[in-house]
């Protein structure tokens, strides 16, 4: 059985080999600020959802901020952006690829600060459509 005593301070300083904790220990962590893709919105990790009725530019907004991390911009609608990687997953349940092709062209139409043709931006937004095995395509 595990001893489930307080943890030290060196016990609890790296815990990026641990993939399970118990409700002890994640207190003990002691994680003051969640960190931020989109300040103060989107967490970096994890699972966030965007929801609303239909016609609502859910979408579209999604695949603006998605081009907004992958051209590097510093900001997205006066919102602070943290991305790491500046790479994105976009995942449709509703568009098809011709559909989102012609929207991203679209959106890239009025980015106007950066030019969108380089190689790196178009190998960092991913489509995966929802028919298709998400875990095998990332």
């Amino acid at each position: 059985m595990k001893n489930y005593s307080k943890p030290t301070d060196d016990k609890i300083k790296d815990h990026s080999d641990q993939s399970n904790f118990n409700a002890l220990e994640l207190f003990n962590l002691k994680i003051d600020t969640v960190p931020k893709l989109v300040e103060p919105f989107f967490q970096k990790s994890g699972l966030a959802s965007l929801v609303g009725t239909s016609d609502t530019v859910k979408s579209t907004f999604l695949r603006q901020l998605s081009l907004a991390i992958v051209l590097g911009k510093a900001d997205f609608i006066g919102f602070k952006l943290n991305p790491k990687h500046h790479r994105v997953i976009y995942v449709s349940t509703e568009d098809g690829p011709h559909s989102v092709s012609h929207s991203i062209r679209k959106q890239i139409k009025n980015i106007q600060s950066k030019k969108v043709e380089s190689s790196t931006s178009r190998q960092s937004i991913k489509n995966v459509a929802p028919n298709n095995d998400i875990i095998k395509e990332v």
